[in-house]
């Protein structure tokens, strides 16, 4: 599978049996990966932590390897240690600053591809309507408060440009790509430049109490 965990215990100093790795190790991996921009550890991390996190959304504090698979540990395993999730947490906080750094448009207020598109006069002013999640936006504005207005902008720039796109098209479908013309309006491209993607835009219709 994809997950990643740190070995804690390749001495074999830990008393529980079959320990492996915990909350604090995972803490430090997911730190370390996101200040260094890893992001395929961070990824695989990630993916430890949400398939360990307990039923408090916390993650658990320690897991073992028994018969070729992993489990928590059965003597206290699935409790949180809250310094291990205090640093998770901080981690993800790093990544999400990152988001905005290295994953927007900073004229158009756009998402791009991803982090190469920064980098790529050719696709710096491509986006993706799929990458429009109007429900993180939101949230984005509410709790990061250091770029509240910054994620206000997004959300009304993403807005619009859907508001746009269904106004000037009868078919109700909104394109899989766009590019900034020259008029500054983002329209869908001529040709395949991506693969498609999953709509995300739908969700926030569902859990929005944005009238818009």
């Amino acid at each position: 599978n994809d997950m990643l965990y740190i070995d804690y215990n390749k001495k074999k100093e830990v008393k529980e049996t079959g320990a492996i790795t915990c909350s604090e190790a995972i803490r430090y991996g997911m730190l370390i990966s996101v200040l260094m921009r890893n992001q395929k550890d961070f990824d695989g991390l990630m993916r430890w932590f949400l398939k360990f996190k307990n039923k408090k959304g916390l993650l658990s504090w320690q897991q073992a390897k028994h018969h070729n698979s992993y489990c928590n540990n059965p003597d206290g395993g699935d409790d949180s240690a809250t310094d291990g999730d205090i640093d998770v947490a901080t981690s993800f906080f790093y990544a999400a600053h990152a988001i905005w750094d290295h994953e927007f448009n900073h004229k158009t207020f756009k998402p791009l591809l991803s982090d190469w598109s920064e980098e790529d006069k050719k696709f710096l002013y491509v986006t993706r309507p799929s990458n429009f999640i109007l429900s993180a936006f939101a949230t984005f504005q509410i709790k990061d408060t250091e770029r509240s207005e910054l994620w206000g902008k997004v959300l009304d720039a993403t807005i619009s440009t859907l508001q746009r796109q269904l106004k000037k098209y009868s078919t109700g479908l909104i394109s899989d790509v766009m590019k900034c013309s020259s008029k500054e309006h983002y329209e869908p491209v001529r040709k395949e430049v991506l693969e498609s993607d999953n709509d995300k835009v739908a969700v926030d219709s569902l859990i929005s109490v944005d009238a818009r």
